[in-house]
């Protein structure tokens, strides 16, 4: 029993010295370190391109009699190419880096060259500066490596979505006055087109100290101004004819409103020639401001002061003078006569301080159907639903059935005018240009020069606009200034584009 005993405790013995042996390294040749005597490795085909991927396959030629030996790898620069634990390499940005694969004391560098599957990515824009509420198209320009690569598709990125909207295809409105960048990133390529949007659709120089009433085309196309004739689109001048001039409608009729002994009347065609011209009469010749007379709408009726004896109306077709419009009026020297779009009211108003002088007449019956006390620069709103009155101590609204004053906006204005879009812009003693809502004298919006602006910041006195004028569509403010330094470019007329007025 104890020779059992003994023989046990000899064999534990001998297998513990067996373990301990075994991790010195004393063991057997299978128990022994693998020996690496080299590696075979190959990188991805070309073109391999940004985002592909590719499995690295290794050979190990190893001492291991099972074949497994493990492999490491890493990337030199992994903007280039990354590689996982897996050996799978996966192109991030193009151009060149070695990928090492390690096997036990051996390595090998991969070089791996990553192409771009897009060589050129180009933006643009058709117009590099809009105004509110136009619209640009983008164009983009994207060259790829190889002409059998499908070209990817492109979204688009705003640095500022207040300033500008961009909608998958590339149509971009703008939406306020500002500036903004607008990029595209196809694969790692970028590009980039930045795009102004401004209030201000025209600057223009008239010439002239005075800003006469200025008189749009039906069509909003052409603005008569200043004994000029302007292309509204732009503010160029399309021809100059140092007379007084008017629409009705889409045709233009001009005139010289000095006591001459001649004066003739010259109605043009669509292309502003001369088409008709006859000799006024006398007595419509004894006009002498730009407040004293009116064309009708329909270009039939020439209505004007003479002298002190009244209103008159002069027939357009035969040249001859009808009559006596307003026969009651003891005409002032500074009065306003004012037509309603509609062609059937025709107010006549004292200036200041002959407010007993101002009279309502339906052109119609002829009779005078109303008066008031209001006085001062007056006109009816395209929809001959008010008539606004520049009294001196704010703009009265007098609703045009009952001639009561209905509403009034308080203050001291240079100027004012009224647009189908039921909006009422007035000029303002800071320089700006301010525009409410006709219905519920609540303010929309400002405009001012950039010059008006920096002289506002240095604290620095503003002369307001001498005249407002808005088109007949409502989309363009026109605005005149005696002083050039506080209109831009050394322009005396300032067009604004109203778009925003009209953007949800």
């Amino acid at each position: 029993m104890k020779m059992r005993t003994a023989w046990n405790k000899t064999i534990m013995s001998a297998l513990v010295l067996m373990i301990i042996l075994g991790s010195m390294g004393f063991g057997s040749a299978s128990a022994a370190a693998v020996k690496v005597y080299g590696i075979q490795a190959a990188g991805p085909p070309m073109p391999f391109y940004v985002k592909n991927t590719f499995q690295l396959k290794p050979k190990v030629n190893s001492s291991s009699k099972t074949g497994s030996v493990k492999v490491r790898y890493k990337s030199g620069n992994v903007e280039v190419a990354s590689v996982n634990s897996a050996g799978v390499i996966t192109a991030v940005g193009a151009g060149r880096t070695n990928i090492e694969v390690t096997a036990g004391d051996k390595s090998v560098q991969l070089l791996v060259t990553v192409k771009s599957k897009v060589k050129e990515a180009n933006l643009s824009a058709a117009k590099p500066k809009i105004t509110v509420g136009e619209q640009t198209k983008l164009s983009t320009r994207i060259v790829m490596d190889s002409s059998i690569l499908p070209v990817p598709p492109v979204s688009y990125q705003v640095s500022d979505p207040s300033v500008l909207f961009v909608d998958a295809s590339g149509n971009v409105t703008a939406l306020k006055e500002g500036k903004a960048e607008i990029k595209i990133r196809v694969e790692e390529k970028t590009a980039k087109v930045s795009i102004e949007v401004t209030d201000i659709e025209w600057a223009t120089t008239t010439d002239q100290s005075r800003f006469e009433r200025p008189a749009w085309s039906a069509d909003s196309k052409y603005l008569a101004l200043n004994g000029a004739l302007l292309n509204a689109q732009d503010g160029r001048t399309i021809k100059k004819m140092n007379n007084d001039l008017a629409f009705a409608g889409n045709t233009l009729y001009s005139w010289n409103n000095e006591d001459q002994d001649h004066e003739t009347m010259l109605i043009y065609d669509s292309a502003f020639r001369v088409q008709r011209k006859f000799e006024m009469p006398e007595e419509s010749r004894k006009f002498y401001t730009e407040s004293r007379y009116v064309l009708s709408p329909d270009g039939q009726h020439f209505y004007f002061q003479y002298g002190d004896r009244g209103i008159f109306d002069l027939d357009v077709q035969s040249g001859e003078v009808w009559g006596q419009v307003a026969p009651d009026v003891d005409t002032a020297w500074d009065m306003t006569i004012a037509l309603s779009p509609n062609g059937q009211l025709l107010a006549v108003l004292g200036g200041y301080g002959y407010s007993d002088h101002s009279r309502i007449y339906d052109l119609r019956s002829g009779q005078m159907v109303s008066s008031t006390t209001q006085q001062g620069a007056a006109e009816f709103t395209p929809d001959s639903k008010y008539l606004v009155v520049n009294n001196g101590s704010g703009i009265a609204f007098l609703d045009t059935q009952s001639f009561a004053t209905v509403r009034e906006l308080p203050g001291e204005f240079e100027d004012f005018a009224v647009g189908v879009g039921g909006w009422l812009a007035v000029t303002n003693e800071n320089g700006n240009v301010d525009v409410y809502d006709i219905e519920t004298l609540e303010p929309v919006r400002s405009y001012a020069t950039k010059a008006t602006k920096q002289a506002q910041k240095m604290g620095n006195t503003v002369d307001q606009p001498i005249s407002l004028t808005f088109s007949p569509d409502g989309r363009k403010l026109v605005a005149g200034y005696a002083n050039y330094s506080y209109s831009d470019n050394s322009a005396d007329t300032i067009c604004w584009n109203l778009n925003e007025l009209y953007l949800d």
